[in-house]
């Protein structure tokens, strides 16, 4: 069971630069593709002009508003860290709309991080992890 409009009141404590605040303009969250389903994951953006930049990105990518909830990322990818406007678009270009794929999406997060890093990084800087 799914509750939503119940976590508006953790909102009321969002610091300007150490904690993220979930976006509840975008539709409370994000709707991807689940092989027919559709779920419903959490976004957050440290200002409201990257959460306008982000889904204006996503209405020209997808050139209609129902599809910027029909996207989903390759099962490899777990999260998105989005922190410039050239990360947002070269995240929806790495994400592919709805199509005849049979992979099995994983969940999206999608993560817009001010230029204050408070926490330490998502990951460390590798080149060539795999080969």
């Amino acid at each position: 069971p799914i509750r939503s409009s119940s976590s508006l009141h953790m909102s009321s404590s969002w610091s300007s630069s150490s904690r993220l605040l979930s976006v509840h303009e975008v539709a409370t969250s994000v709707k991807l593709a689940y092989g027919g389903q559709t779920r419903r994951i959490p976004v957050v953006c440290p200002s409201n002009a990257l959460l306008k930049t982000l889904t204006d990105q996503v209405k020209r990518y997808f050139s209609t508003e129902e599809a910027f909830t029909m996207f989903y990322v390759d099962a490899d990818k777990d999260h998105v860290v989005l922190r410039t406007n050239e990360d947002i678009i070269q995240a929806l270009r790495s994400l592919e709309p709805m199509s005849t794929t049979t992979r099995s999406p994983s969940t999206l997060k999608i993560f817009i991080n001010g230029s204050s890093s408070s926490s330490q990084p998502p990951s460390p800087p590798s080149k060539g992890e795999g080969g």
